[in-house]
């Protein structure tokens, strides 16, 4: 990973940072055979699985497998990038910034901050500026929003014109950074205008707290009604959720409600009701919902009560399944929004509503089966078609006992046969027999892989046997893994007989991606791996790449049969026999 840090700098950094307290404040430690032992921070569990080592900087969750080291926690828990996480970790440990020989590199970083510099400036200029307009004051207050509200959201108003450009040259920021911080345009005739006119503000941070964009609402009939920041060098919206860096703490232990609109979220709010995020005018993206998942495997969708909101919300629901979550549905009254629904019937039915959400399956399945006529034969087979889909996209077979009969009650067909649809639809939407297959040797090659970097790490007697038995790179099948053990062999291989007195671990776990492959070997939960496990393993590895490449050589086989190319079919066939020989006997010889 390119970095405009040296890797002296990123270990001083590392080594001076007090990792059990950052964790800390995500999870609740307590120290066990002398590791820090708690409930994990990126998934819903009740049995700790997370456990961190304070000596070594790293940390492993037994449960989803994450791990790695301080600046790779604070990337994953804040969604912050590799370089910010870095100076983060150095601003709490009072280290002062090392300058980079890298000049794009750090004209890329100086422009990112110029424009978080920019976005406050605008945000604290925008807030200003509403308290000082009655007519946007009275807009707000005609919609229900208090004055407490307005400061702690530091909601705003845009007067437009060049009225923020003036206010940013004052404040001794370039026309250049200005332009690129998208809030100011040039026109046709090159001159500049403010992006925002005449539209109340909302201000939009990242899970980190950063100011990145605005949002702002039109008060009259302009359009369109809600205009957005364009997306920059710091703000793209798929990957960022309204209320979400407010909302983390809340969502620890109560579901995320998802609503659509910046209002529906500050109503909410200001009805007690703070677990909320709205995307930013557009659907829920695969980005979001992996952002989500990060902090919550609880979620509740609640939309407009329209037919658009009641489409978005099954779409957004099958990119939640998607990422492994199965979020639930809440759909009000004919008419309503979350912002009407809370101002109409306060709070407490709101949290009633949000407490009794419909599976999104069972959800959608009710919305099919109003569209079908269920008195006619035909009709309902083709709804329980459909159904059986839906039902197959959550991959639970215990689930799909629960869908099976909803589906058999609304068809009028046995439960087994809406079972069979059900098992019928998975295979066809979700997965093969040859993935399946694939997946399994997956897994077994990952274990042999971490198997090899837990031996590696028992010191230079370990590698100097590993060599000897013929291993190197290449006997790696997955990038991070021979990433690692190029680091391990270049730590080895200079000054080699200087070495049995360092800890490796240390010295390698600097770098995030190289300290999280670090942490599975470390946390496996394999002993002290013999050299008989090595070689076992080696061989392991050697007969799943003869595997991959005896696959890849019948897809070839198939397709030359197929072209009719008897020539490349026989060449393609004799390789495949070798290769399929030099396998069972492979299987055959014993480690």
């Amino acid at each position: 990973m390119a970095t405009r840090y040296s890797e002296e700098f990123i270990h001083k950094v590392i080594d001076a940072t007090d990792f059990v307290n950052i964790a800390s404040q995500y999870t609740s430690l307590n120290k066990k055979s002398g590791r820090y032992v708690g409930l994990c921070p990126f998934h819903n569990e009740k049995t700790p699985s997370f456990y961190l080592d304070e000596d070594k900087k790293l940390y492993h969750c037994f449960g989803c497998q994450k791990g790695g080291n301080a600046v790779g926690f604070v990337m994953e828990m804040n969604n912050m990038p590799y370089i910010e996480a870095i100076e983060h970790l150095a601003g709490l440990a009072n280290i002062p910034l090392e300058k980079s020989g890298d000049a794009e590199s750090d004209a890329a970083y100086s422009q990112k901050k110029k424009i978080y510099e920019i976005n406050k400036a605008a945000a604290n200029y925008y807030y200003t500026q509403l308290l000082r307009n009655s007519q946007a004051l009275s807009y707000l207050a005609s919609r229900g929003i208090t004055a407490q509200s307005v400061r702690a959201f530091g909601m705003g108003y845009a007067p437009g014109n060049q009225e923020l450009f003036k206010h940013l040259k004052s404040k001794d920021y370039s026309e250049s950074d200005i332009l690129a911080s998208g809030l100011v345009r040039k026109n046709e005739a090159g001159y500049p205008r403010d992006f925002f006119f005449g539209r109340v503000i909302f201000p939009i941070q990242d899970v980190s707290g950063q100011m990145i964009a605005f949002g702002g609402r039109a008060m009259g009939d302009a359009q369109p009604k809600y205009l957005n920041s364009a997306e920059n060098a710091v703000y793209q919206k798929a990957f960022h959720l309204y209320h979400l860096y407010s909302a983390k703490k809340e969502i620890a232990s109560a579901p995320l409600i998802l609503v659509e609109g910046y209002m529906d979220v500050i109503m909410l709010a200001q009805h007690g009701i703070t677990n909320t995020a709205a995307s930013l005018g557009t659907a829920l993206s695969a980005q979001h919902a992996k952002l989500i998942r990060r902090y919550t495997q609880t979620v509740v969708l609640c939309y407009d009560s329209d037919s658009a909101g009641i489409k978005a919300a099954t779409r957004a629901s099958d990119i939640l399944l998607e990422t492994g979550i199965e979020p639930k549905i809440v759909f009000l009254e004919d008419g309503e929004d979350p912002d009407s629904y809370v101002r109409k019937n306060g709070a407490a039915k709101f949290q009633e509503l949000v407490k009794n959400a419909q599976p999104a399956t069972e959800a959608k399945i009710a919305i099919a089966a109003g569209s079908y006529n269920l008195n006619d034969v035909g009709e309902r087979s083709e709804f329980a078609k459909i159904a059986a889909v839906e039902a197959a996209k959550v991959g639970d077979e215990v689930k799909w006992a629960y869908y099976s009969k909803i589906i058999a009650d609304l068809a009028r067909i046995g439960e087994d046969a809406a079972s069979r649809l059900i098992s019928k639809a998975y295979k066809g939407i979700d997965i093969s027999d040859e993935q399946i297959a694939g997946k399994k040797q997956s897994i077994a090659s990952e274990k042999a892989q971490i198997s090899l970097i837990n031996y590696l790490l028992g010191g230079l007697g370990s590698f100097k046997s590993f060599i000897a038995a013929g291993g190197g790179s290449s006997i790696f099948i997955d990038s991070d893994y021979t990433e690692c053990y190029g680091k391990i062999e270049e730590f080895y291989s200079s000054d080699r007989e200087g070495k049995n007195n360092i800890d490796i671990v240390a010295a390698l776990s600097y770098n995030d991606r190289i300290a999280s492959t670090l942490s599975k070997a470390i946390y496996s939960g394999f002993s002290k791996v013999s050299e008989a496990e090595m070689i076992s393993s080696m061989k392991a590895l050697l007969i799943a790449q003869y595997d991959i490449e005896l696959g890849n050589l019948y897809k070839q086989l198939e397709a030359a049969q197929s072209k009719n190319d008897i020539q490349l079919a026989n060449e393609l066939l004799n390789k495949y026999v070798v290769l399929k020989k030099e396998i069972l006997a492979q299987k055959e010889v014993k480690p």
